[in-house]
């Protein structure tokens, strides 16, 4: 099961932005209990969405793991006061939870790369 967030972002916020949501990840990286895993962020470069971002996440047991997540991040103090810290950037939020499909492969997450947006 993977979810894609895109969120449109304030112009005048995008640093801040970024910083914070870097935040965000590391608390989903450092907490035992978030079983998630952050496989890519990017962000629109082109049309009328110029200053979007998305990220992708995946739940490897599907939503045995986005329930156990989201009770997770509820009750983590950081993962909610850098999600806080955030909500001043962002002007529009979606989320979208969508599985694989058999002939396609799977997204891989990318080594070695820093969060950069």
């Amino acid at each position: 099961m993977y979810e894609i967030v895109t969120e449109t972002v304030v112009p005048s916020k995008w640093d801040s932005y970024v910083q914070n949501k870097q935040n965000i990840i590391n608390c989903i990286k450092d907490e035992t209990n978030i079983k998630c895993e952050h496989l890519a962020s990017w962000s629109v470069v082109t049309g009328d969405t110029t200053f979007t971002a998305l990220h992708l996440f995946e739940y490897p047991n599907g939503w045995t793991d986005i329930d156990t997540t989201r009770l997770s991040c509820k009750e983590n103090k950081e993962y909610q006061q850098a999600f806080r810290a955030n909500l001043p950037t962002i002007n529009e939020q979606k989320i979208e939870l969508t599985k694989a499909f058999s002939f396609w492969p799977s997204p891989d997450k990318r080594i070695g790369q820093k969060f950069t947006i």
